[in-house]
């Protein structure tokens, strides 16, 4: 496990495919000497927004970019096998509610980039980077 966030960006930026200083800048919305200050460790950390557009241009996890946990990069393939159209038939009894439908037919109609990127957003929810609710789930659905 890399213990700072220029060991780490650096890793990523390494490649494959190897990403230079200014690429990663104008993918970022940046100036150059941002990325720099991220990989000399001037900046101990990055904003949110630049940290996701980072992650989704070195197609690396936003987790192990922040904080050095789990692995650098979702295997393709197993991402790919994740991502197969879902059948009722495999969801658990619970999962077969109105909203877990509709759901799986708005993520059906997402390319498969879109669905790999709104994947790992809905991880990192599971996960506990929750919003704070208010109330609970029979009061919000109504």
């Amino acid at each position: 496990m890399y213990k700072t966030l220029p060991e780490r960006l650096k890793e990523a930026m390494a490649g494959p495919p190897k990403v230079s200083g200014i690429a990663l800048a104008t993918a970022c919305g940046v100036a150059p000497a941002s990325v720099s200050d991220w990989l000399s460790g001037k900046s101990k950390t990055m904003e949110g927004a630049n940290l996701v557009m980072a992650c989704e241009f070195l197609k690396i996890r936003p987790k192990w970019l922040a904080c050095g946990v789990g692995p650098m990069r979702i295997d393709v393939m197993q991402a790919a096998g994740s991502l197969q159209e879902p059948s009722v038939a495999y969801l658990p009894d619970r999962g077969n509610d109105s909203l877990t439908m509709e759901l799986l037919q708005l993520f059906s109609q997402l390319d498969q980039a879109s669905k790999t990127e709104y994947l790992m957003h809905l991880h990192g929810f599971v996960a506990g980077r929750r919003p704070h609710q208010v109330g609970n789930a029979s009061e919000m659905a109504g």
